[in-house]
């Protein structure tokens, strides 16, 4: 808490408008039982948010933010990033984001840029690069025998790993039934699971796969 006034001081915010703020951005990261704990005492997760609290106290413009969520516990992690999202919303705060973990970046970020080995090979908003790959979903199956080479055949189906009796594929989302019923009269399905794309699977099939075969 000494901190946090320390900051209100050098930066010439007013007590009362400083004391609110703290109290308004430590019920939003769920922090306000630890305001008067030692840091010692405080996990890692408690820390990050209090450095949080501490780097939004002056409302900044801008935010610069490098792996922000990196060794946290999952509640922590969506609590800062409910926390970003509502300081770029209602706030208007520009948030400058690097991190390896996707689900910071399509949960916070309306635009992305993929770097690699210094070279941008990708910068796009959130928007465009989720509808390029919403006509298609996961399917991924576990077959009684390996029979993968016999997927191929099906129109539209794409093998994107397998393992053994297991693989997935990438389908026409429009035709995920119909095509299920042409790969089950081919294979025996003992079960298969359906999912959206991710980010990350996005990016790493579509992007730095493309690349590798290059």
């Amino acid at each position: 808490m000494d901190y946090f006034q320390l900051i209100g001081t050098l930066y010439e915010v007013e007590p009362a408008i400083l004391q609110e703020r703290i109290q308004e951005l430590s019920n939003l990261l769920n922090v306000e039982d630890q305001l008067y704990q030692q840091v010692r005492t405080l996990s890692l997760g408690q820390k990050m948010k209090m450095e949080f609290i501490a780097a939004s106290l002056t409302s900044p413009e801008i935010l610069f933010l490098d792996e922000p969520t990196i060794g946290l516990d999952i509640q922590s992690k969506k609590d800062i990033r409910t926390f970003l999202k509502k300081m770029n919303e209602e706030c208007h705060t520009t948030i400058i984001l690097t991190s390896h973990d996707m689900d910071d970046i399509s949960s916070v970020c309306d635009e992305l840029i993929v770097i690699d080995k210094g070279k941008i090979i990708l910068q796009e908003s959130m928007d465009v690069i989720l509808s390029k790959f919403s006509d298609f979903k996961y399917l991924k199956i576990k077959m009684t025998l390996d029979l993968v080479p016999e997927l191929c055949s099906v129109k539209g189906v794409e093998v994107i790993s397998q393992k053994k009796s297991e693989c997935i594929l990438k389908i026409p989302r429009d035709f995920v039934f119909e095509t299920l019923e042409s790969i089950n009269k081919l294979v025996d399905i003992e079960d298969f699971e359906i999912s959206n794309l991710s980010l990350e699977e996005i990016i790493l099939q579509n992007y730095f796969t493309k690349k590798e075969h290059n």
